[in-house]
């Protein structure tokens, strides 16, 4: 029964070893590099796909562009519209006070900037916040009609 046993046990790894050269020798990769064919698919479709991609891309570019520049422009211009505004009103000396002259009196006095007894607006010498308040009464004062 030994006997039996062991050539049982032979032929099994007989069997074994046959089947396991056969299933590597099927199984066995000739190359790691794909076909010429697929690579050249693929390489192929990623032109197509990034051809695709530049021109929608280049598309969204133009369509947006014009509309920032128009936006830009027209805050320059408005921006450059309140600026000339404000330096001719205030360019000249014989002008209503308004707020916009205690808001610049105010920064020149924060600023450490120079400041001319012009500016004494309350008539007591000097220039401080105190003239500050002078131009604001001033700029919010009511006034009588006809006077």
């Amino acid at each position: 029964m030994s006997t039996e046993r062991n050539d049982q046990d032979r032929e099994l790894r007989e069997l074994e070893s046959a089947l396991g050269a056969g299933l590597r020798r099927s199984l066995k990769i000739d190359s790691a590099e794909p076909p010429a064919r697929v690579d050249a698919a693929v390489a192929d479709m990623i032109r197509l796909r990034s051809g695709e991609v530049r021109r929608q891309m280049a598309t969204r570019r133009a369509r947006r562009w014009p509309v920032w520049t128009a936006a830009a422009a027209a805050a320059l211009l408005v921006v450059a519209g309140l600026w000339a505004t404000a330096v001719l009103r205030h360019g000249d000396q014989e002008h209503q006070v308004d707020i916009v002259d205690a808001y610049r009196l105010s920064r020149r006095i924060d600023s450490g900037g120079r400041l001319d007894t012009s500016s004494d607006a309350n008539g007591d010498g000097r220039v401080d916040r105190a003239d500050v308040d002078e131009l604001i009464r001033r700029a919010v004062a009511v006034r009588k009609a006809g006077g």
